[in-house]
């Protein structure tokens, strides 16, 4: 008789460890399972966030292209960038083609262009605004009193699926030919560059009206 009660508990006992080795085996499976979707979901975001990063350097990459590509062409000619429409509703792309710019190697177009990287359709757009100036600082918001005809503000436009960016810089005449006149009393006498806002000047004064003095050669003086 006490060695089947003997018996009884040892089964007994058996039954109990196994259930409870069973419990923990479910606990630890159930523990590494959210583990493994906490770092799915980790990894998810990472990866995400890497895609959407690369794809944003390549759009900068694109504005910065056109960016330098926009410095050649206002190098080339002042006129081409501050002869445009402004502001952001004057859009325009980079062409190089003899059928847009002639002899010109590059020149702005109006409307915007597109490119695929990737696999991703990007598309951009330049617009430029007139700049004015206060006290020789550049000023937040234009003022027309207070232009100035040889600072550009040019800005590049990039958006794809899933992002935009937008990157701006001042461009100065201060490369550019700039108008000369060494004689006031001789018609076409002036440097002048060849359009734009100094087209026309190319005039002269008369040296017989007795108010001016133009004994020294590029200069004019009032008697």
């Amino acid at each position: 008789m006490a060695a089947y009660q003997a018996t009884k508990i040892l089964n007994k006992f058996r039954e109990s460890e196994s259930g409870q080795l069973l419990l923990e085996i479910l606990i630890a499976v159930s523990i590494l399972a959210f583990i493994a979707i906490a770092i799915s979901q980790v990894l998810g975001v990472s990866f995400q966030s890497s895609k959407v990063g690369g794809q944003r350097t390549v759009a900068l990459g694109v504005a910065q292209e056109e960016m330098e590509a926009v410095r050649a062409i206002a190098k080339e000619s002042w006129n081409n960038i501050y002869g445009v429409g402004k502001g952001v509703a004057n859009k325009y792309h980079i062409s190089n083609s003899a059928a847009d710019c002639g002899t010109q190697r590059w020149c702005l177009v109006a409307g915007q262009s597109s490119e695929t990287f990737n696999g991703l359709l990007y598309t951009k757009y330049i617009y430029i605004d007139n700049v004015s100036r206060t006290g020789g600082d550049i000023d937040s918001t234009y003022s027309a009193p207070n232009d100035d005809p040889l600072t550009q503000k040019v800005s590049v436009a990039v958006s794809w699926q899933g992002g935009s960016i937008d990157i701006y810089e001042y461009f100065t005449r201060a490369r550019n030919s700039s108008a000369g006149q060494t004689n006031w009393t001789t018609s076409g006498q002036a440097t002048n560059p060849t359009s734009g806002e100094t087209a026309s000047f190319n005039s002269a004064y008369s040296s017989d009206d007795g108010n001016i003095d133009t004994a020294t050669a590029g200069s004019i003086k009032l008697k």
